[in-house]
């Protein structure tokens, strides 16, 4: 009786962590380059103090989104996607952004303060976040100031 109740508790741990991940599959594929797809209702939170950098929210993989791209590390290197289901491409260098991330953001988050104070952060479905995002880069070019962030390349 006790490995039935041992194993159904281990089935129910399983299957909640399986739902709060879903928002993110992670794949190595044959180039062994990590194939991460970013599901339109995962929610992502825009980082204070940085160059409009979101995260990916209650993921265990640390994924950015900035200007127009999305942006991860792994093992020690970083790779970048236009497309939040895949095409991740390895990077020479760390992201203009990064160093404008709190180096502790991740704790922050998870306490709910930002510099001491509450963080009251709003998580918005990534698809939202990319809509807005397409909107405000249109909105600059049709002001005719052209001073939307520049790719980095």
């Amino acid at each position: 009786m006790k490995k039935i109740i041992a194993s159904m508790v281990f089935a129910a741990c399983v299957s909640t962590a399986a739902i709060a991940e879903a928002d993110v599959n992670i794949n190595i594929n044959l180039n062994g380059i990590p194939d991460v797809s970013i599901s339109d209702n995962a929610s992502v939170v825009l980082i204070p103090d940085t160059p409009d950098v979101y995260f990916v929210a209650d993921s265990s993989e640390d994924i950015f989104f900035w200007n127009g791209m999305w942006w991860r590390s792994w093992q020690g290197k970083w790779f970048k996607s236009e497309n939040s289901n895949g095409g991740w491409q390895p990077y020479n260098k760390a992201p203009e952004f990064y160093s404008k991330v709190n180096p502790h953001w991740k704790q922050n988050y998870k306490a709910g303060k930002w510099n001491g104070k509450p963080w009251k952060y709003k998580k918005v479905p990534q698809g939202q976040m990319k809509k807005e995002h397409s909107r405000d880069k249109n909105e600059q070019q049709e002001k005719g100031n052209g001073k939307g962030h520049k790719k980095d390349k």
